[in-house]
């Protein structure tokens, strides 16, 4: 499945070789030295090699401007162009969605790449949103990291079982996850109904204001179209250029409702059976020589782990430390459904794991495609809030729960709401958690944090993007939100995942990149094929492209000049690296 890329390669190494000095400003960088910039102009410190990294203060309530302050925590890759230069366009900031990622870190892993494809004109900006990771106050309903592990271990990775005991436990849980908050809220002054969507939509103003810009320019994927939209709604006329890839429904969203999230995943599924069957034994591992045979295999194999799980002790390959769990059904249906996210990556590790569960009844490849390790839990207090530990897994609940309309709190209600939700997707007791993790929730009002309807009339229109297979964000969405906002247009990626990164697609990637750069929109209609291959043999990666580079005229001109080969690597690159670090998407597998 590796390539070689060649020139981005010697780039990137080129890139990493900074001076001394830069390395050293870099290792000892800490975000506790960096004092909030209140004005415009932030002040800005060496961070993670050539990266910079700035904090930003903003009233935690917005309706109380001179009260308790939140810390914004800020990186950019810097413009390669002088920003006193006309060529200097300004900054786009980016949200990789959960909700509760870090935008920090996206930027930080994929940032040189996407500063290829872009172009130099632009600051690549990424934030953690309010609450999350380094942004202070920072969302935490647990006491010490021990306590966090211990829940999110036994309880948070559990599927939530269809059976009735399954939603009455589930159910229950959440109801613990509600009292988590209201005693933390109560400790901590309740800030947790400020870290909602529209507190985060102000502060990316705030951002676009202290580069010394009116306007904003921003790609947002999954969760980040709800913030994107719900800038949208709220400034229409603040809107430079805005990118919402991978759409998510945001009357759904804000309803706490997800009912018709996971309407495509098993046609991704489908994608896989067929893929397989064409791609051949040699290929794909879990083979068979038509797709019906390969669904059939595949459904024996669920019948098997629901009737007998399979105990699961292995020595850690790294360090010999011990992985061990059970591969349950519960398991089993997570894994194979998060993998649904990047289907180009994940189906041949996906299909190698299957297999040695068939064949052999081996759960190691399995247990490690769902990102499993020796379990660690460092608890040594000096250590247990340090902001570099990145995002915690509540941090999706909090805001979530902040935004979504108050649910009805009874057992009886939240068995009718599964009971309709698992009549539509089998993979419901998987999504499940968004809605269940909320009951409970300490809220002011009952109603959603932002009231529809989501419509503006913006000053520049939105490019949305949806895949024609999405697991979670059908392009059945993307469709519906870009009604409300006139002069929006909807681009295709004819692609199995979730979100434009989720494959290599040179024509989606070159509308992206002019609509940033000059503010073009595909025509309406517009549909993108990817240059990649589900199970692709050794030899099929230059072959598709030289065709994708022939067929959608990815040209110098087209490219203003740009090295293509180097974009192209770019491009590539970004899918790759998206896909194997899990840059965005679910927090949890």
């Amino acid at each position: 499945m590796k390539k070689s890329i060649r020139s981005l390669v010697s780039l990137f190494f080129a890139l990493l070789s900074l001076s001394a000095c830069a390395q050293a400003q870099s290792e000892s960088f800490s975000w506790d030295s960096i004092q909030p910039t209140q004005t415009v102009n932030l002040t800005w410190h060496r961070c993670n090699f050539d990266f910079e990294c700035s904090t930003l203060e903003v009233p935690l309530d917005y309706t109380n401007p001179t009260g308790p302050k939140a810390s914004i925590a800020l990186t950019r890759m810097p413009a390669r162009v002088p920003r006193t230069s006309e060529e200097y366009k300004g900054p786009i900031l980016f949200n990789p969605g959960g909700p509760g990622q870090s935008g920090i870190d996206f930027i930080h892993t994929l940032g040189y790449w996407l500063a290829i494809e872009l172009g130099p004109h632009f600051d690549l900006v990424g934030f953690d949103p309010r609450g999350i990771a380094r942004s202070t106050p920072r969302v935490s309903l647990f006491k010490t990291q021990a306590e966090r592990t211990f829940f999110e271990e036994n309880y948070l990775k559990q599927m939530v079982s269809g059976s009735g005991e399954g939603v009455s436990k589930a159910w229950g849980l959440g109801h613990v996850i509600g009292k988590l908050a209201t005693a933390h809220n109560a400790e901590e002054n309740r800030y947790l109904e400020h870290i909602n969507t529209p507190n985060t939509a102000r502060d990316m103003l705030r951002i676009v204001e202290s580069f010394g810009r009116e306007k904003l320019m921003y790609w947002g994927i999954s969760y980040g179209t709800v913030l994107g939209a719900t800038f949208a709604t709220m400034f229409p006329d603040k809107v430079e250029r805005m990118v919402l890839d991978g759409v998510v429904n945001m009357d759904d969203y804000y309803n706490l409702t997800f009912s018709d999230d996971l309407q495509d995943a098993p046609t991704i599924l489908t994608h896989f059976f067929d893929a397989c069957a064409s791609a051949g034994p040699s290929t794909c591992a879990f083979h068979e020589s038509t797709p019906s045979g390969i669904q059939s295999k595949y459904l024996s194999l669920i019948n098997q782990i629901r009737n007998s799980p399979i105990p699961v002790y292995y020595p850690n390959r790294f360090d010999g430390r011990p992985v061990y769990g059970l591969l349950d059904y519960s398991k089993f249906q997570t894994v194979v459904f998060y993998s649904l996210y990047s289907p180009y990556a994940w189906f041949p590790r996906l299909a190698e794991a299957l297999a040695a569960l068939h064949d052999d009844r081996n759960p190691q490849p399995f247990f490690e495609l769902g990102g499993a390790r020796a379990f660690e839990c460092p608890c040594e207090p000096d250590h247990e809030d340090e902001p570099d530990r990145g995002v915690v897994v509540e941090g999706a609940a909090v805001i979530a729960c902040s935004d979504g309309a108050r649910i009805p709190p009874g057992l009886e209600e939240m068995k009718q709401a599964f009971a309709e939700f698992s009549a539509k997707s089998e993979w419901a007791g998987v999504w499940a958690w968004g809605r269940m993790s909320c009951l409970g929730w300490p809220k002011k009002t009952p109603g959603p944090a932002l009231e529809g309807p989501y419509v503006a009339n913006t000053s520049h229109p939105i490019l949305f993007i949806g895949n024609t297979a999405d697991p979670v964000t059908p392009l059945a969405h993307a469709k519906k939100v870009s009604k409300g906002f006139p002069g929006s247009v909807v681009l295709t990626q004819d692609a199995p995942g979730h979100g434009s990164m989720t494959t290599t697609s040179f024509c989606t990637q070159l509308r992206i990149r002019e609509y940033f750069n000059n503010g073009t929109l595909p025509e309406v209609g517009t549909v993108c094929d990817v240059d990649a291959s589900l199970f692709p043999s050794d030899n099929e990666g230059n072959k598709r492209r030289n065709e994708g580079n022939k067929g959608d005229n990815v040209s110098e001109r087209s490219l203003e000049g740009v090295n293509v080969e180097q974009w192209m690597d770019a491009v590539e690159k970004i899918a790759k690296e998206a896909a194997a670090r899990r840059v965005y998407g679910p927090l949890r597998t």
